[in-house]
């Protein structure tokens, strides 16, 4: 684990260039989670799915948030939030190969915006 500094817009792209996870303590400062080679033998190579794992016997009130300055804000304004691991967004590929296996994919790892409208319409054209 090393230091990762403030939080901020350019922090999600250091996770991606880095490999690593980031815990975010209630200062808005971050320290860099580099997974140890081996400590998830059988768990997918999914931040998501790695978070659930290792969270899975702590008894840990887990919640999700999108965004870091939603994130940040929501450290600031609830007392109750101790700390925060920021994940990396899952690529298009292995949410495509987690489909074609039927596997279900870790919460909120599918999260995107903007939304696209929800409903169909159809119009006669004649």
């Amino acid at each position: 684990m090393s230091p990762a500094g403030a939080i901020g817009p350019d922090t999600l792209a250091s996770m991606r260039a880095r490999r690593s996870l980031c815990l975010v303590d209630r200062d808005g400062h971050g320290t860099w989670l580099d997974p140890r080679p081996g400590a998830f033998e059988g768990v997918r190579a999914l931040d998501g799915a790695w978070l659930e794992h290792l969270l899975a016997t702590t008894g840990a009130d887990v919640a999700y948030q999108h965004g870091v300055d939603e994130l940040l804000a929501l450290m600031g304004d609830d007392p109750s939030v101790v700390a925060a691991v920021l994940i990396r967004p899952v690529a298009v590929d292995e949410i495509e190969r987690t489909a074609r296996e039927g596997l279900l994919m870790p919460p909120k790892s599918t999260f995107f915006t903007p939304k696209l409208r929800t409903g169909f319409v159809v119009r006669e054209l004649a």
